[in-house]
């Protein structure tokens, strides 16, 4: 079944995207319910899998950009370049929204509650920030697919 698929980029790809944003948002209702300290290290943790599953999906890209890259016109290949500096960047702001965050719990853990300071609403505002690079980069790998057809075989043709 799966020696049909080129690429486990399309697979992977889709969990950082849900992950994070699930956990931005889950974030965002923190500022509502204060005392529940569950979620906020749920929200941590979800943001630690997106960034291991960003990982996932940089390399399975990396790897899928390789394979194809030579059969590729300069104006894709451009976009296929422009699409990893994206998501490159958007593994550095996850990495730095899943450090800060896990550094605000950290500091919080006997307190009982969720302690709002600062240093929460810096890793808040990051991380809607990141979130909005995560939406480019996906835009962009929507329109390498859906533009230029990159990845997408006609006819049955194993040639991606």
């Amino acid at each position: 079944m799966f020696a049909s698929f080129p690429s486990w980029h399309p697979f992977v790809v889709h969990f950082p995207v849900a992950l994070y944003t699930t956990a931005v948002g889950a974030d965002l209702v923190l500022v509502l319910w204060r005392r529940t300290t569950w979620l906020d290290r749920a929200v941590v943790v979800g943001y630690v899998l997106a960034l291991v599953a960003a990982a996932a999906a940089a390399l399975t890209g990396k790897l899928a950009a390789a394979a194809v890259e030579a059969e590729l016109p300069a104006a894709t290949q451009t976009s296929v370049t422009a699409h990893g500096e994206w998501a490159f960047f958007a593994i550095v702001l996850m990495a730095a929204v899943a450090a800060l965050r896990f550094d605000v719990m950290w500091q919080a853990r006997n307190n009982g509650g969720v302690r709002f300071g600062r240093t929460r609403l810096l890793g808040l505002l990051l991380a809607l920030v990141t979130a909005g690079v995560v939406v480019g980069t996906a835009a962009r790998g929507g329109e390498l697919v859906y533009y230029y057809g990159v990845g997408v075989s006609s006819q049955g043709s194993k040639t991606p």
